[in-house]
C-alpha cells in the first residue's frame, strides 16, 4: 500500500484535472484506485499490510 490510506480516499485525487491525475506516469508499477483497499497498521500507526476488496464503496 503505497499511500498508507484507504483507496477510496484517493479515487477523486486521480481523476482528470485533479492534483494526482498523472501519478501513474511517475511510477513503474501499475496503479489502481478502486475503492476497497484498506491499510493495516500496527500499534504505532505504521502500515504493515493491506486488505483489498476491489469494487467496495467504504
Amino acid at each position: 500500500m503505497l499511500f498508507a490510506q484507504p483507496a477510496k480516499d484517493l479515487a477523486s485525487a486521480v481523476q482528470p484535472g485533479a492534483p494526482m491525475f498523472s501519478i501513474e506516469a511517475a511510477t513503474r508499477d501499475p496503479l489502481a484506485f478502486v475503492p476497497g483497499g484498506i491499510p493495516v497498521t500496527d500499534a504505532d500507526g505504521r502500515v504493515i499490510g493491506a486488505i483489498g476488496a476491489g469494487g467496495g464503496n467504504r
